[in-house]
Formats: C-alpha cells, structure tokens, sequence
C-alpha cells in the first residue's frame, strides 16, 4: 500500500469517528437539556429519535445520489451539513429547533457513513480490505466514547451546548484536509466519463512507478450480478483498486491506444 492509501483510508475513518460522535453525544446532554428547560422525561423521547430518523432518511434517500454525483462529493456535502446543523443546534432556544436541526444534522451523518465505507473498501487491497472496514467501523463506535469523555470533561465547566460546539467545529477543521487529499471513486469516475487524465493523476498517487500515456483509457468490470439498487452497492464493496495496468494494446493503420482495467480486483 501507498502512503496515499493510508491517507484516504485515515480520512474516512477520521469521518466515521466525528460521526459516532455527534450521533451518540446528544445521550450525555440530555439530562442537562432537560434541566435547563424543565422538560419531563418523555420529551426527551422525540429529542433522542430526532437524529436516528434523519440517520434514516441520510441513509435511504441521500447516500444513493452518491453513485451520480461521487463518494467525494457526498463527503463533503454531508460533513458542511452535519457541522452546521450541529453549530446551530448549539444556539437553540427550544425543542422543536432543537430536534429540527437534530434531523437535519442526521440527515448529514447518515449519508457520510456509507460513502467513507465505499471509499476504504475501493483504496484498499483485496488482502485488507476487510480490515480497514472493520477499523474504520470502530472509528464509529470509538467516536462514541469519545463523546461520553468530553460530556464529561466540557459539561460541568461550560454547558451541554460546548460539546455541540466541539461536534461543529472538529468536521469544520477536517474539510480542508478532505478538500485537498480525499480522491472520488474511481469506479464513478469511469463510469461518468471522467477524463483519463485526472484518473492517471490518482493512479500516480497510489504508485508513481505506474506506466501512464495520453492513448490509455480505463474501463472498470462489470458487475455479474445484475443490477442492484442503489443503496444495496453503497453497503456491498465489489472490488479494490490495486496500482498496477493490467490492460491490452490495439493498433490501427494510423495509431494505437491502450485500453486499462487498471489493476481492479474483484472479491
């Protein structure tokens, strides 16, 4: 493995972990919110459920769109939103603002997870690949931790809201890191057409010794399995990239072009 492919893998885990924290921290706050507000026991229920369903709706009906617009693309999309529905949760007056922008803020953390899940499994050689899933899945559960340690430590000196603050601000910093070193799929890249060009780019990354030429194109295999839905391949990972061109040369009277599949394994 390249030292890029640690950095992409280390990048969606470092999104799982702010995704198990913002997603369990609302437990640690609960009581106080309750307290401050004078709110019974069974308001807490729609305060709770709040982000699970719009955990829902992320999964369901956002994560899909990933497969037109790009893995990298609904990363980033999905970490502004879940930063800013946290951050402005952090300044609500009441319930009802509170579990809205709970909603939207689940809507964000539902429809990151699967795409950093698809990306690990794609950057990741055949041999790994389910290790460093597994690894970034207990980025999720380790972001609950988390979450409980800095309740604690935060909540007596400063307030149930300091920790939405910390859940806002974490995946702010994270973007420019994302911004400048997380790649899209490239099997989404193929398939739109992408130019080879900046395919090659991310080959070269993942290996810079990697033959590259302006006659090379690259196909991605296709699946054997029929079509399945969208939200079905977001969670199933079909193949990995591994740098190395495994492809065939074809001559014409006038030119000749390579065509690359491009090392893609599939399981």
């Amino acid at each position: 493995m390249s030292r890029y492919q640690y950095i992409v893998i280390a990048l969606c885990g470092v999104v799982m972990f702010i995704d198990g924290f913002d997603t369990q921290s609302i437990s640690y706050m609960a009581p106080h919110i309750a307290e401050e507000w004078g709110l019974s026991k069974q308001v807490l229920g729609p305060i709770f459920s709040a982000a699970l369903a719009g955990l829902m709706v992320g999964y369901l009906a956002l994560s899909p769109l990933s497969e037109r617009f790009g893995h990298r693309r609904m990363i980033l999309t999905s970490t502004v939103i879940f930063a800013l529905g946290t951050l402005a949760a952090a300044w609500s007056q009441n319930v009802t603002e509170l579990m809205a922008l709970r909603f939207i803020t689940g809507m964000g953390l539902g429809a990151a997870a699967p795409s950093a899940i698809a990306l690990t499994g794609e950057f990741s050689p055949k041999r790994l690949r389910a290790t460093f899933v597994l690894v970034i899945y207990c980025g999720f559960s380790l972001g609950f931790v988390a979450a409980g340690l800095v309740s604690g430590w935060l909540i007596p000196i400063l307030g149930w809201r300091s920790v939405l603050v910390v859940g806002a601000v974490a995946p702010l910093l994270l973007l420019p890191a994302l911004l400048r070193y997380l790649p899209d799929s490239l099997t989404s890249m193929i398939n739109r057409g992408a130019e080879p060009n900046r395919i090659q780019a991310i080959f070269r990354k993942m290996d810079p010794a990697l033959a590259v030429g302006p006659d090379i194109t690259y196909e991605a295999e296709k699946r054997t399995d029929g079509q399945r839905t969208a939200l079905r391949s977001l969670f199933t990972v079909t193949g990995s990239w591994e740098p190395c061109c495994c492809g065939w040369s074809s001559s014409s009277t006038s030119a000749s072009s390579t065509r690359c599949r491009a090392g893609y394994r599939r399981s």
